[in-house]
């Protein structure tokens, strides 16, 4: 009798190809749509920011790269065994669980995160350890889909500013700069959103790490790719700006702007990254064959014994139910804390203070869909203060305290212009409070502001305090009522002068302003 080797039972007939594993990802499919409707409004989300946001637009490719990676190690995929891995489904609880977290801060992306590690994990709990490995960097692209990275505007947007001042300075050309504003001789220059080079370092990213997937080996080489894919549109982005401010100081305005700005900026990023991709190609380890994982050898295709359908599955109606279970359980605490729509009365006046009817500036800041508002101004001894409040009650992604599109001056804006940014140490009572201070400009006026926010009772000035608080009163039942207050006074010749007058009305109205506050939150 023959003794056969357990490989032997694993090689396939003479002239028969090893079959692909369908039946698993056909399951794993089905669960992750099912995923998908039942976490909808998250799933919506992704979609309507990838179909209005040009820095995101890149998202509707990444499933369809998704699928063609793993159509393309289908022949090494027919080697490795389908084992269903329930234990997973126990950290889809948890990613449920902080989705439901996410939903409840109102937070959009950490939910939208969430439900991208649901999928992920469920995907590893039906196929099983060995074939995620097999296709981790597939389902690590997935990152790719979650519109993420807006935050980094404000940052990158200074950067910009700063070497665009460097190199003019370098060529000769005077600059004056505030905030993001420059003055130069030919005409006046602003660094907005679209200046940033989000979307350059975004697409610049995704594409680059596709590529060092797919042309490097050695973990060294596509770390040193991705680093340049990193780099480089951050560079290229300053050399663009700093052209654009030349094209139109050395042609009088006539180029350089409006669609000029915009097609001057994508022929150079696209020569930029066809530069890259030509430079990396030349070392690259890959010229024609798919990479093998660097978790699983490069061994020939064999039959691996098909996964019973019972188990698999078993398996997907577990991180159907488990997942099933959060979105229900969110409606029902928004229910809970759900009230009537607030009424701000004005803040009484005190300790010297007189209401006013005259306003102060024309400038108002710019905060989305609040449940309340109430604007006043007041004046002490010749000093003038304005006072706004953006109150906010049954908060969700289309009305949050605690937001991007919430600003003190929109980029949009064509009157008024941020010229400065700080933290302060505001004197309130109780106790003192570091607020968030700016400077705003307009024609003829400046304006000094100051911004704190009020969550269930309590103030503070960190816009993440804020949104912890406003969930820890959520998840207590106590409701998500909050607000954002905001005082400026017009800046003077005289210096700290409109610091001066701030601390004095933020320490002097803070009991009437609290008073005030409160009474908003009885009403329900």
């Amino acid at each position: 009798m023959d003794i056969i080797k357990p490989d032997t039972l694993l090689a396939p007939p003479e002239g028969r190809t090893a079959p692909f594993p369908r039946t698993a990802f056909t399951v794993a499919g089905a669960t992750v749509l099912a995923l998908l409707v039942i976490y909808w409004p998250t799933t919506y989300s992704i979609y309507a920011i990838w179909q209005r946001s040009d820095t995101f637009a890149h998202g509707f490719v990444v499933i369809p790269i998704f699928v063609w990676l793993v159509w393309l190690d289908r022949e090494r995929l027919r080697a490795v065994p389908v084992l269903p891995c329930p234990p997973v489904v126990a950290a889809m609880g948890i990613a449920g669980f902080a989705w439901l977290i996410a939903r409840l801060a109102a937070v959009p992306t950490a939910s939208q995160f969430a439900l991208l590690f649901l999928v992920q994990l469920s995907l590893v709990a039906i196929l099983g350890l060995s074939m995620s490995r097999r296709l981790a960097f597939p389902l690590a692209f997935l990152f790719f889909a979650i519109p993420f990275g807006e935050f980094l505007m404000p940052w990158l947007m200074e950067r910009t500013a700063d070497a665009t001042v460097v190199l003019l300075k370098v060529t000769g050309v005077p600059v004056y700069r505030e905030g993001e504003h420059l003055l130069i001789p030919s005409g006046s220059w602003s660094v907005v959103e679209a200046c940033s080079g989000l979307r350059y370092l975004v697409a610049s990213l995704m594409a680059g790490t596709l590529f060092a997937y797919l042309r490097y080996r050695s973990l060294n080489r596509r770390l040193i790719f991705v680093g340049a894919s990193i780099a480089v549109p951050l560079i290229a982005n300053w050399l663009r700006a700093y052209g654009i401010v030349m094209l139109g100081h050395l042609t009088n305005n006539r180029l350089g702007t409006n669609i000029d700005h915009l097609i001057y900026g994508w022929l150079f990023f696209g020569v930029v990254m066809t530069l890259l991709f030509w430079i990396g190609s030349r070392w690259q380890e890959f010229p024609s064959t798919p990479p093998p994982s660097p978790m699983v050898d490069a061994a020939p295709p064999r039959v691996s014994p098909a996964a019973p359908a019972v188990p698999m599955i078993a398996t997907a109606l577990l991180c159907v139910l488990v997942s099933a279970v959060w979105p229900p359980l969110f409606r029902y605490l928004e229910s809970v804390t759900r009230s009537s729509s607030p009424v701000l009365h004005p803040a009484e006046a005190a300790m010297g203070w007189d209401v006013s009817a005259n306003a102060i500036t024309s400038w108002r800041p710019s905060f989305a869909n609040p449940s309340a508002e109430l604007s006043q101004q007041f004046t002490k001894n010749g000093a003038a203060v304005g006072l706004y409040i953006a109150y906010y009650r049954n908060q969700g992604e289309d009305r949050r305290l605690v937001s991007t599109v919430n600003t003190l001056v929109p980029s949009s804006d064509r009157a008024w212009k941020m010229v400065r940014r700080d933290d302060e140490l505001q004197t309130m009572l109780p106790e003192p409070l570091r607020v968030r201070s700016a400077l705003v400009a307009g024609v003829g006026q400046r304006v000094a502001v100051r911004q704190w926010f009020w969550v269930d009772g309590h103030y503070t000035g960190s816009q993440y305090a804020a949104a912890a608080l406003v969930l820890a009163a959520k998840l207590t039942g106590r409701g998500d009522d909050s607000a954002a207050i905001i005082t400026y006074t017009p800046v003077t010749n005289e210096p700290n002068a409109a610091d001066a007058i701030l601390d004095a009305f933020g320490s002097e109205m803070a009991p009437s302003l609290s008073e005030m506050l409160a009474g908003a939150r009885l009403q329900r």
